[in-house]
């Protein structure tokens, strides 16, 4: 797999902090941007260097996901998850999730000497610090589109460094995305609603999205803008979704309710 000039960019940024002293770095790239690709590539410098890499993802659909880029970047990995028949434990990569590693981490036949936590805006929950804790002398990188938490609790306890890759701007200059067209709704008044934990309160947030104009707006929009394709609509609650899902039917539009 050839890397693009910023993954590669990433990988070496990524090293670097790592030679600088740093234990920990956390790597920043937007959705889209190819995050597995990037460590997938990091790992394969591991393993060529005589290393072994324990690779924490938070859920099962990501397992294989990562199985692939890892073999695209010639990497062969053993699985500790029970969903997966592909245990290898002599393995020098394996790939599990935060219960499944604390249920057969005995099965790991030497501590890893590096560390990746994908999705690493969940690392400061129990279940991932635990992984960190059970291979204190590894190396870490976090993985994250979004390297912050509504509770507020930072990531310096496992991480003294942060590598920022590409923007989503620069990803969309350089034709790896392609351009955003936004329409905004000008008339949402936001000033009474409380926040809670850093965001708008989910309930008050809710009952304003929630009057017949906003809804209908919304069809009105997607009449006018995207009737020539398939998308998704975000809701701020189950009600405010099915009220959508309900008028987007009623206008002849296939809409279904995903929660």
């Amino acid at each position: 797999m050839i890397l693009r000039p910023y993954q590669s960019q990433a990988v070496d940024r990524v090293a670097k902090a790592h030679a600088q002293g740093h234990q920990g770095v956390m790597l920043v790239l937007p959705t889209g941007a190819g995050k597995t690709v990037v460590f997938a590539e990091v790992v394969r410098r591991i393993v060529a260097s005589g290393g072994s890499v324990l690779i924490v993802v938070p859920r099962q659909e990501l397992v294989p996901q990562t199985a692939d880029k890892l073999w695209r970047v010639g990497v062969q990995c053993g699985v500790l998850a029970s969903a997966f028949a592909q245990p290898d434990p002599n393995a020098a990569v394996q790939l599990t999730m935060p219960q499944s590693c604390q249920a057969r981490a005995p099965r790991l036949l030497r501590a890893p000497d590096y560390l990746v936590m994908d999705e690493a805006h969940l690392a400061m929950a129990q279940t991932y610090r635990a992984v960190a804790e059970r291979f204190p002398a590894a190396c870490r990188l976090l993985v994250t589109a979004t390297p912050w938490r509504l509770d507020r609790r930072g990531f310096m306890s496992l991480s003294s460094a942060m590598v920022l890759g590409a923007t989503v701007s620069e990803l969309v200059q350089d034709g790896s995305l392609v351009p955003v067209r936004t329409f905004s709704h000008p008339l949402l008044d936001t000033t009474k609603l409380h926040t809670v934990a850093g965001d708008y309160d989910l309930g008050e947030q809710s009952r304003l999205l929630c009057n017949d104009f906003l809804l209908g707006d919304v069809v009105k929009h997607w009449q006018q803008h995207a009737t020539d394709r398939t998308g998704i609509v975000f809701a701020s609650s189950v009600g405010h979704g099915a009220l959508l899902t309900e008028l987007f039917t009623a206008a002849g539009i296939g809409a279904r309710l995903l929660t």
